[in-house]
């Protein structure tokens, strides 16, 4: 711990400074991630980083289709004992997701960006998998439900017959 001689910088020891900066460029990497997975709740000022990032984390969870015995409802601006409720368990979903990154509790309370980064970044990756791989899914049975009741059109070319493609 600095004495009061150390070095300080608006208020804090120095060497907290670029930490602080490091943290503040991952929230904002961090809410860049879930905009463009899709979660637009991430843009709303009026929103606590607390609220955008587990909001976040909590709607890439559900988007995975993940089958979790947790109900993770977030509801934004909760109580203190709801959000340690609602912290730990997204820790404990991730394992269960084979999420290759740990973070604790205490990590996502702590607003520690640096630490959440990867997880978010990971869940992500899943959500817009997951979501591409439900629209071929649902392209395929779209498909194949259509062909029960109606013919593709044929194309005649040089004489040969050459169905179209969707």
């Amino acid at each position: 711990e600095p004495g009061p001689s150390a070095p300080r910088c608006r208020g804090r020891p120095w060497g907290e400074t670029r930490e602080d900066e490091e943290q503040n460029v991952k929230l904002t990497e961090i809410l860049e991630l879930l905009v463009a997975a899709g979660y637009f709740r991430a843009r709303i000022k009026g929103l606590s980083p607390f609220d955008k990032v587990v909001g976040g984390m909590t709607w890439c969870i559900t988007t995975c289709s993940f089958d979790i015995d947790v109900d993770l409802l977030f509801q934004e601006n909760s109580t203190i004992g709801q959000k340690i409720a609602l912290t730990e368990k997204i820790v404990s979903v991730l394992p269960k997701m084979k999420c290759p990154h740990r973070l604790e509790p205490h990590q996502i309370q702590g607003l520690d960006f640096i630490h959440i980064f990867p997880v978010v970044q990971w869940l992500v990756k899943r959500a817009i998998e997951t979501r591409e791989e439900m629209g071929d899914y649902i392209r395929s049975y779209s498909i194949s439900q259509f062909q029960k009741t109606h013919r593709l059109p044929e194309v005649r070319s040089t004489g040969k017959k050459i169905k179209t493609l969707l």
